[in-house]
């Protein structure tokens, strides 16, 4: 399957990754390309029956307008957030950390087109986006981390948090609240190359990354700085982030011994948790309408009693698997998608037009979802 080669505008390229999501491939020795299909994945499960149409597009579209956002000096003359200490945004804002991005922008990798010799060869299609290519090691080749190499993945999920929001994890512990706002942002880790994400402690995540002297402390304050820059872009459409998973990269530092860190992945509705006057816009939507399903019943179960092979268990003994959501919700969904892609990108304030359409759709989703827990309340 990976030594597949597609045509895409007329350039030949290689399929190395197929995921449940995105597809990567081969561009040249220097860069991969993105290609985001209309496919999602919710609970770990994998491929889901449904296609939500234009979502593949939509997502490419997102990362390059919050990447390009990211990268310019322009946008970090600041560091605003309504709920945090001053003292934390104090803390952030004097580090060397900071004064570097207002200097250069955020280290990322997409690559903008334009910028690469003999552009004219460099025709992508709406749904990918051109990166940076880094070396992504696979699990058991994780000593490496110890010789501090560079250009590498670095193999953690990045999590931060600025509150409790409806669905997240943290609303099953006695400690929190759904709906809590904190005042410092909660980061937390997992895994990134094992087959199954699994949390770490700080420890845990310092000797997995191999990280030296104040790498660590360093990645924790950009992984912050970050979090309240992308809650500050969406909070302008009055979009309210609560938490999200980032991913960096080890690079060569130009000025210290430390290595610096580059923004990598994607950056869009499947990675972040976003709400509209309490209403969710974003993947989770399609997570509370599964939540209603039986098959979300014996999933939890599958997962409980087979937590390396739930899926197999849940498939072959249980018999069960998601089903097809109803077909309103899926174009609903996709309209979502892009009435957010169209608010990001706008330059000034989005029109009180463009809201209004995207309240009249998380309310037909409201609706919709009260219709699917009667159907099956039954």
């Amino acid at each position: 399957m990976f030594n597949k080669s597609v045509m895409s505008n007329g350039r030949e390229k290689k399929l190395i990754y197929k995921g449940s999501v995105k597809d990567i491939y081969e561009w040249d020795k220097d860069y991969l390309v993105f290609h985001f299909s209309d496919r999602y994945s919710v609970f770990d499960w994998g491929e889901m029956p449904d296609r939500i149409p234009g979502k593949g597009r939509v997502l490419a579209q997102i990362t390059k307008i919050l990447f390009s956002k990211l990268a310019k000096p322009s946008t970090w003359q600041d560091l605003i957030h309504p709920h945090l200490e001053t003292n934390e945004i104090k803390f952030l804002k004097s580090s060397e950390e900071f004064k570097k991005i207002q200097k250069s922008g955020l280290k990322t990798h997409y690559i903008n087109g334009d910028s690469i010799k003999n552009s004219q060869n460099v025709a992508l299609e709406l749904e990918e986006i051109l990166v940076d290519r880094v070396h992504v090691p696979k699990c058991d080749e994780c000593a490496i981390y110890g010789t501090s190499p560079v250009k590498i993945l670095i193999p953690l999920e990045c999590i931060f948090r600025f509150g409790v929001a409806e669905g997240s994890s943290l609303a099953e512990r006695a400690e929190f609240k759904e709906g809590e706002k904190f005042t410092k942002i909660m980061i937390n880790t997992t895994t990134k190359l094992e087959n199954a994400d699994r949390p770490l402690t700080e420890d845990e995540a310092i000797r997995l990354g191999g990280f030296k002297d104040g790498e660590w402390d360093s990645l924790k304050i950009l992984l912050k700085m970050v979090a309240i820059k992308l809650h500050e872009l969406f909070a302008k459409q009055d979009l309210d982030l609560w938490d999200g998973k980032l991913e960096f990269a080890f690079i060569s530092s130009t000025s210290s011994n430390n290595r610096e860190f580059m923004l990598v992945d994607s950056i869009g509705l499947d990675e972040l948790r976003i709400t509209r006057n309490g209403q969710q816009v974003s993947k989770e939507i399609l997570r509370q309408f599964y939540r209603l399903t039986p098959w979300y019943e014996n999933l939890i179960q599958a997962k409980k009693t087979h937590p390396h092979h739930f899926k197999e268990h849940c498939l072959k003994d249980l018999r069960s698997s998601p089903p097809n959501l109803p077909h309103v919700v899926i174009e609903a969904t996709a309209k979502m998608y892009q009435l957010v892609a169209d608010l990001l990108g706008d330059e000034q304030d989005a029109t009180s037009h463009s809201k209004i359409l995207l309240d009249q759709n998380l309310d037909l989703l409201k609706n919709e979802q009260e219709n699917y827990a009667r159907y099956h309340s039954r």
